[in-house]
């Protein structure tokens, strides 16, 4: 940036042709030292010139035409730049069409793909869970895992939820003895994750929005290795297979469903699910997703209700459901989303 004394000289040497450090440094007022430093920024921009070839007598230059001197050689150098990324633009898009029938070719010879390596399948599992964005299913054989992984898996887990995306979990009934699972349903279920158990779950399965499957080969017991599945029917298959078995399996707390059914009062689960759903404030989309049914079997039960309740709006039903004791107060949870019914 051009300094003040600098500009101030190349006013002076502009109106005094024969000009001297000296005498700059007098009519100015500025030191000698400190015009010297502005001659020298000044001849650098180009806006001083020898007044003729040999000459050590400075003159004024046209901003504009030191200007032009300063930028040519850059815009000469930017064109050739151009020119350059123009031609590899030019060379690497003409291989474009071809890579696109060649990756065509390629996914659909991989709707199955074996990962080998545990390390991959766990960065897997991470980047899915980055993408999902309405639901995940989880089947979850044993009882091994750890402290420090299910804190890790918590923490993931809180902020998909949070989020509005569905969490359904099956687990073998040797979980309920589980404290690292103990936990995680305690900290996950307030946040709208569902639990229930199966006496067996035969394989590790993870469904993420019904689009693409993790499943676990499961050779042997040693065995890490999981298959990856893109086929839309194949996922589609392992996504009944789980809502089948989600159908038979007990609440991780057997005490809810008779709880449920004589709190409100012969209700079904199903429609018991959904009176507490409004009542928090889902809309008809999360909480269809979250109980595995589709908005529209969601809306035609929540109407039921309404006409049950005789309620005209889903804040009214929430009130009336509380009042009948179908379903129980709480606290520091939004008001039921206006939507439709």
């Amino acid at each position: 940036m051009l300094s003040g004394t600098a500009a101030s000289l190349f006013l002076y040497v502009t109106k005094n042709p024969g000009w001297t450090v000296e005498s700059a440094s007098v009519d100015l007022g500025v030191r000698v030292v400190d015009i010297e430093t502005a001659r020298h920024d000044l001849l650098d921009l180009g806006l001083l010139t020898p007044e003729h070839a040999g000459s050590e007598a400075l003159v004024a230059a046209a901003p504009d035409v030191a200007l032009a001197g300063l930028v040519d050689p850059d815009e000469r150098r930017i064109q050739e730049l151009r020119a350059s990324v123009a031609g590899r633009r030019r060379d690497l898009m003409a291989l474009l069409p071809a890579y696109r029938l060649a990756r065509e070719s390629a996914v659909a010879t991989e709707r199955v793909e074996v990962v080998e390596d545990p390390e991959t399948v766990l960065s897997l599992l991470m980047d899915m869970g980055r993408r999902v964005s309405t639901e995940v299913l989880i089947a979850l054989p044993g009882a091994s895992t750890s402290v420090e992984r299910a804190e890790e898996s918590n923490a993931k887990d809180r902020v998909l939820l949070e989020a509005g995306v569905a969490r359904r979990t099956l687990y073998d009934h040797r979980r309920r003895e589980h404290v690292p699972t103990l936990r995680t349903v305690a900290e996950l279920e307030p946040l709208g994750a569902q639990f229930r158990t199966l006496p067996d779950i035969p394989f590790r399965l993870l469904v993420f929005d019904r689009s693409l499957a993790l499943v676990a080969r499961q050779r042997d017991a040693a065995d890490r290795a999981a298959l990856v599945l893109r086929d839309p029917d194949l996922v589609a298959t392992f996504a009944s297979l789980f809502d089948a078995a989600w159908e038979v399996a007990l609440p991780f707390h057997p005490e809810q469903t008779q709880e449920r059914h004589d709190a409100c009062d012969g209700l079904g689960e199903l429609q018991s699910a959904i009176l507490v759903g409004l009542s928090r404030g889902l809309t008809d989309e999360v909480l269809a997703s979250r109980l595995g049914i589709s908005v529209r079997t969601c809306r035609r039960h929540i109407a039921a209700l309404f006409e049950l309740l005789g309620a005209e709006s889903r804040f009214q039903a929430g009130v009336l459901a509380v009042a009948r004791g179908w379903v129980k107060p709480t606290t520091g949870v939004r008001p039921p989303v206006s939507g439709s019914a």
